[in-house]
């Protein structure tokens, strides 16, 4: 199976934080700023570790923001999800 490509978001989110779903911190940073391009990657830190805390106080929270910003961003977070449980993702 041909692993999935993600945006260069989703990148960027992965070396500040590989424990955490990147698709769906990417959603959860949609919801608040729309466009992410005009930020730093320092507040890209900031909202992973908002995002990593609001999923820890309420687990599905990432899923929901994914679903929330469209169905490909859904089936994004999913295939995301399923690639890093098993290892796949790099």
């Amino acid at each position: 199976m041909a692993k999935h490509r993600y945006s260069s978001y989703v990148e960027t989110i992965r070396e500040i934080d590989e424990t955490v779903n990147a698709v769906g911190v990417e959603a959860f940073m949609r919801l608040e700023h729309g466009t992410l391009d005009h930020l730093s990657k320092e507040a890209f830190a900031r909202e992973a570790a908002l995002a990593k805390e609001a999923e820890r106080q309420e687990p599905g929270a990432l899923r929901i923001c994914a679903r929330a910003d469209s169905k490909q961003a859904l089936e994004d977070f999913d295939n995301f999800q399923r690639e890093f449980l098993s290892g796949e993702c790099e």
